[in-house]
């Protein structure tokens, strides 16, 4: 997954990077067999490094980017109600 500096960028190159990558990465994702989301992975990023398996990160990074979507939508109404 490439690197992206989000908060760098203005907000729309900012989803549109997001979006694009988003949109490679889960073609690959559905493609893997049971046991490849059963090897562990080293998550970091965020204090020390962490390990978990995949199929773990995969449900905790959909989880925390749910709620993300959730308050891009909210922001998004909130602008066009004025």
């Amino acid at each position: 997954m490439e690197r992206t500096n989000y908060r760098a960028l203005p907000f729309d190159v900012s989803l549109r990077a997001y979006t694009e990558q988003r949109a490679a990465l889960l073609p690959l994702l559905h493609r893997l067999p049971p046991e490849e989301w059963e090897r562990p992975v080293v998550v970091t990023g965020a204090g020390r490094p962490l390990q978990r398996s995949a199929l773990s990160y995969g449900h905790w990074l959909a989880g925390h980017e749910r709620s993300h979507r959730r308050q891009i939508a909210a922001t998004a109404a909130a602008v066009r109600s004025g």
